[in-house]
């Protein structure tokens, strides 16, 4: 294999590691306590306790059960509530729609950025491994390797592990807009 040729494949197995690993800790911080073996729950009963009492196992349930019909309530409960999983599921929804283009439109970046940041200040795991992403990949906003450095950070506590990671981003979104191009 030439030189390109492993670059690229270490390139697709850094990525795809980073993705089942972030993965795997969100099934586990989210998903791991919900009972799936028995029916779906009453949609109407979820939305009722989500609206009314701000039930986080309700969004949750909604969420693993009736995933395509979250964002409103992911809205409701980033805005209301200020849980940490409904703002990743805000951006995710947000970018979900534009996989098959190859832009986002700006404002709703804006949205989809702002959210994954509430998130990532509130503490949660997914909105902080998402900002460093987006951060040092440079997908869909500008990168930034100081604040990605600052989210790697928050979830390695080491500089030295936080910089490589950084730096494997920064490199990897550049390859990929390369590759775009």
């Amino acid at each position: 294999m030439n030189f390109f040729r492993k670059k690229t494949v270490f390139i697709v197995v850094f990525i795809v590691v980073l993705l089942v690993t972030a993965s795997v800790y969100v099934y586990r911080t989210y998903i791991e306590d919900i009972d799936m073996s028995g029916p779906a729950p009453p949609k109407n009963e979820l939305i009722l306790a989500i609206i009314h009492d701000g039930d986080i196992e309700s969004y949750n349930m909604l969420s693993r059960y009736y995933h395509a019909e979250i964002l409103p309530y992911a809205f409701f409960m980033a805005n209301e509530h200020n849980y940490g999983r409904a703002c990743f599921d805000v951006y995710g929804s947000i970018i979900s729609i534009y996989t098959l283009e190859k832009n986002i439109n700006e404002e709703s970046c804006k949205i989809a950025m702002s959210y994954l940041k509430k998130g990532a200040d509130i503490g949660d795991i997914s909105c902080i491994m998402g900002m460093y992403y987006e951060l040092a990949s440079g997908r869909i906003i500008q990168q930034d390797s100081t604040l990605a450095f600052h989210y790697a950070y928050i979830l390695y506590k080491d500089s030295t592990t936080a910089e490589q990671f950084v730096s494997s981003g920064m490199y990897v979104g550049k390859r990929i807009k390369q590759i775009r191009e």
